[in-house]
């Protein structure tokens, strides 16, 4: 969804990395869109801009489809990782990502 709020790609790792270092702050709220707005502003981001994009139709439905997508694998944690909807449990770096993807290819064939 952030990817979607932000043209800037610095804007979007930093916003991205503000997100998960701050997820015990704002993970159990009901609706953290006031976190995630204050989180903007500490970025000097574009207030109005990021509104505008948060509250389209495009942003709304792509971040149903993610709920959605992690409803029917169920996902636990952040970051969890999914490839062709097959969980990826245990990872833990590049390598398990590669393995796991890997092996899945190997499937495929």
């Amino acid at each position: 969804m952030q990817r979607k709020l932000q043209h800037n790609k610095a804007s979007f790792f930093e916003y991205h990395d503000l997100l998960f270092e701050n997820q015990d702050d704002w993970g159990g709220e009901k609706d953290p869109s006031k976190k995630f707005e204050a989180y903007a502003k500490e970025l000097d981001l574009d207030i109005a801009k990021f509104r505008a994009s948060k509250d389209s139709a495009e942003v709304k439905a792509s971040v149903q489809e993610n709920i959605d997508s992690g409803n029917k694998i169920p996902v636990q944690a952040t970051p969890t990782f999914i490839v062709n909807d097959i969980l990826l449990e245990n990872v833990n770096g590049y390598d398990d990502i590669k393995k796991a993807i890997d092996s899945i290819l190997s499937e495929k064939k």
